[in-house]
């Protein structure tokens, strides 16, 4: 019955003429055992919005939720936003390490900073 059932469904959407429109979910979860947080989120990709919803625990429950999506060309978005917050890159943290290094046997020196730069 159930593969009768799906064969027809797969053929009408064969059959059926027109665009057909994609939707992906994404669903995500994480925990810290640092700040002792939790969380997860559900996302939404739709061919003209994106949708995100958060709910964690750090302390107390948050939420989050944001809308995105095209307007006449627009992209106009709502809701609580991501904070890209990028790290210094190998470079930097070589520069800081170097330092460090001076006082070091030369082997681990080049070990630390060269574990470093394949790291990053």
């Amino acid at each position: 019955m159930r593969a009768a059932a799906l064969s027809a469904v797969c053929l009408t959407c064969l059959a059926a003429p027109g665009t057909a429109v994609a939707q992906v979910y994404e669903i995500t979860a994480g925990a810290s055992s640092l700040y002792d947080a939790r969380g997860g989120s559900v996302r939404l990709y739709g061919a003209n919005y994106q949708a995100r919803v958060d709910a964690g625990y750090q302390d107390r429950p948050l939420f989050g939720v944001h809308l995105q999506g095209m307007v006449h060309g627009f992209l106009v978005g709502v809701g609580d936003e991501n904070i890209p917050f990028p790290l210094p890159g190998h470079v930097a943290t070589i520069s800081i390490l170097l330092t460090l290094t001076f006082g070091m046997h030369p082997v681990p020196a080049i070990w630390m900073l060269s574990g470093v730069y394949y790291g990053a």
